[in-house]
């Protein structure tokens, strides 16, 4: 995923660098797996490094929904906005009607 528009929420750069972040510990685990001589430590380090690299997908996941939710937001207020602005040029135009005296 690219990185996202500066005008994108906060939560969103929040989803994505920890993603990023847990993919490096994820990467840094693997590393230290290697260099363990128990098998019992490297399968438990792999293991923590799995969840990790599923946890970042999941955040992906998470980053990806929401800038969808705030681009169709963005659009529905871009569409409210323009309906507001013709109904109000329509108003301008009718006639004003008086309500009957008495």
């Amino acid at each position: 995923m690219s990185e996202p528009a500066p005008d994108y929420p906060k939560a969103i750069v929040f989803l994505l660098e920890e993603a990023r972040q847990r993919r490096a510990n994820a990467h840094r685990a693997r590393r230290l797996a290697q260099t363990l001589v128990t098998q019992d430590a490297y399968d438990k380090l792999v293991a923590y490094a799995a969840e990790l690299e599923q946890r970042a997908q999941e955040l992906d996941e998470w980053a990806t929904a929401l800038a969808a939710t705030v681009a169709r937001t963005h659009a529905l207020s871009d569409e409210i906005h323009s309906l507001v602005t013709e109904a109000r040029a329509r108003l301008k135009d009718m006639p004003l009607k008086k309500p009957p005296v008495g």
